[in-house]
Order: C-alpha cells, then structure tokens, then sequence
C-alpha cells in the first residue's frame, strides 16, 4: 500500500493541472541567481539553462498545480527558451550540407538521447544553427518554438517593461511644414513628464526638424 502511494505521490508531480486564463505574452525579469529553467513544471524535471537576476524572459502561459506534492511549487510560468540553453536532435536527421531537417518531424530534445525530453519539434527543411556534435547527436541553439518552465516565484512579471521605460521615456514628437515667410522652422514637442506641449525654434538656420 505505501509503495502504491508512493508511485502515484510521483506521478503526481509530473502531471500538469490546468493552465490559468492565457494571457498575451509578457516580459518578465528574473528576481533571484542560478534560477533553474526546467523541461516540465516541476522540480524532478531535466534543467536545460540558468538564468539570473535581471535576465528578461518572456512568459508564455501560467501552469496550475491542483495538488503539489511537498517540495514542488504549485504555480510555474511557461517562458520562451532563453537564448544560452543548449538543445539536441539525432545527427542522422541533419543535413550537413546546409544543416536543414530531413525528417519530416524532428524531436528537439534536453539532452543527447532519447530518454531525455522533447521541448520542441522540427519539420522538413528547418534550419539549425549546430554548435558541437556528440556520438550521433548534434547539439543547436534553441529554436523559436522551443519553451520550459520556471517556477513563479522567480519572476517579476512586468518588470521588463518598466525597466526599458524608465531608462528611455517616450518623446512624442510633431513636425510642421515651414511656410515661405522666412520664419525659423519650429519643432511641437509633448513633455512625456508634464504633459504640456512645447514649441521649440530652430537655433541653426536652415535647420528642419526630423521627418
């Protein structure tokens, strides 16, 4: 009986309860060091990257753990791949040549074997950007399909946003077409941090304001 408790105790762990209302994709930064960016939304998961304090992901969907066990925690965001993780596909389904997909669907998997798990797929004339070969496995940058997880608590959910923001607000800018009167062209500028318009002239003769 306790060790039918305990395989379902596992089982639990890797299947994943419903997904939260899926919002549009958002940015995020990454709150903490070494954070840990796994295949599946749980702890027992392949680690495919790391990633660290500021680092700016993108979140795809919010997975909901109905039931965690003790030790994995219950919300997970899935992201896009980080750029530095290294990914694996069988070398026989590669041309070298052009280093294009001949298969007509290829697993993307987290490491150089079959055992380890799909986080993405290929089809037929794909590209692959390789980096090293290793006995009849080619390990590639991850491609735009591929995504893992991270578990919630990691993740500042707008942050990114904010961060680009702050360092480069906003210039709202009008131009005016210079009249034939011999007037100096004038630039209309709205002041993103009071809101009021404006107008400024030209120090240099003859100089126009950017189109």
């Amino acid at each position: 009986m306790k060790s039918f408790a305990w395989i379902f105790a596992v089982l639990s762990v890797f299947a994943i309860a419903w997904p939260s209302d899926v919002e549009a994709a958002q940015s995020g930064l990454v709150n903490a060091e070494r954070v840990n960016v796994r295949t599946q939304p749980n702890i027992l998961s392949e680690v495919v990257a790391q990633v660290n304090t500021g680092d700016k992901v993108q979140v795809l969907e919010t997975i909901v753990h109905d039931k965690p066990i003790p030790g994995n925690p219950r919300e997970w965001y899935r992201i896009g791949l980080p750029e530095g993780a290294v990914l694996w596909v069988a070398e026989d389904y590669i041309d070298s040549t052009n280093n294009t997909v001949t298969g007509s669907r290829l697993n993307v998997r987290a490491g150089p074997s079959e055992s380890y798990t799909v986080v993405a797929r290929l089809n037929r004339g794909d590209e692959v950007e390789p980096t090293k070969a290793v006995g009849g496995w080619i390990s590639i940058k991850p491609p735009a399909s591929a995504f893992a997880y991270v578990a919630t608590s990691f993740i500042d959910l707008n942050k990114a946003e904010e961060k680009e923001q702050s360092s480069n607000p906003p210039v709202k800018t009008e131009t005016i077409e210079p009249q034939n009167t011999g007037n100096t062209p004038v630039l209309i500028v709205d002041d993103p941090n009071t809101g009021e318009t404006k107008v400024l002239q030209s120090t240099i003769e003859g100089n126009q304001p950017d189109n």
